[in-house]
């Protein structure tokens, strides 16, 4: 079995082609569940925690003096000035940088979709720096473990390797590898997904949306009555290399469908 040492988290790099640039100036809180509070960025704590936090309401804007945090069980939606859609899961902490592409996710989950043509996002999440152009990923960082996700897209790894629609990028232990994962059972499962169905944004994320843009993506039209389960065995009906396995067997250690609830 060929394994590969991750030389250290920090030069993680995942990299897409870059387009027109828009940056970011701002963002407006586009939905709240339970405990989602507003902090000053210069207060907050490694942790995340922060000496003094407000309760966040709807339409509020943010700002690069703002994080957003979130508490137990607790969620929250932003859209940003050039159109990307941001969503937040439990025991998150989120800012960005004003006239940069730049988002840092202190701990916790985040599902984005940027649209096309705005230009490189930078994701800073714990140790891992990701890059992102006109796609939909779902990310999760906490001290030692990162995992991307590809709904629709593309990824290039630290060594070259592409990732696309179907494909996770996992790293754990200073170790990383790349699996498949079911797109309609993560689309259909995952909190972050599932639990924004009253947002204003819910049409970024449904399976339809994502594999209609997976097809564009392939050169491929669907019609409107496609079979979305033909669809997603097609995608995911190639063969790729497991860089990193813990065992001879190669079996994961995570479950990719409950780690965002």
């Amino acid at each position: 079995m060929k394994t590969t040492a991750l030389l250290g988290l920090s030069l993680a790099f995942f990299t897409f082609s870059a387009q027109a640039r828009v940056n970011f100036e701002k963002a407006t809180i586009t939905y709240i569940q339970n405990d989602v509070a507003v902090a000053d960025i210069k207060l907050l704590s490694m942790d995340g925690s922060a000496v003094k936090k407000t309760n966040a309401s709807l339409n509020q804007p943010i700002t690069k003096e703002n994080a957003v945090v979130t508490g137990d069980k607790s969620r929250a939606e932003l859209k940003l000035n050039d159109g990307s859609v941001v969503r937040l899961g439990q025991f998150t902490v989120f800012s960005f940088k004003e006239g940069t592409r730049d988002i840092d996710l202190k701990q916790g989950s985040a599902l984005m979709n940027v649209p096309k043509g705005m230009g490189r996002t930078n994701i800073k999440a714990a140790a891992v720096t990701a890059a992102i152009t006109g796609t939909t990923v779902l990310f999760q960082a906490f001290e030692g473990f990162a995992a991307i996700y590809v709904y629709e897209g593309t990824v290039e790894g630290p060594n070259g390797e592409t990732l696309g629609p179907g494909e996770v990028l996992i790293f754990e232990n200073g170790k990383y590898r790349v699996e498949k994962f079911d797109i309609s059972k993560g689309v259909g499962s995952a909190a972050l997904f599932t639990k924004f169905t009253a947002s204003p944004n819910a049409g970024n994320f449904t399976l339809e949306q994502i594999l209609r843009l997976v097809a564009q993506q392939n050169g491929m039209e669907l019609p409107e009555d496609f079979d979305y389960n033909d669809f997603i065995d097609a995608i995911l009906n190639r063969e790729i290399e497991i860089l990193i396995t813990d065992n001879d067997e190669g079996e994961p250690m995570i479950d990719p469908y409950s780690m965002f609830n």
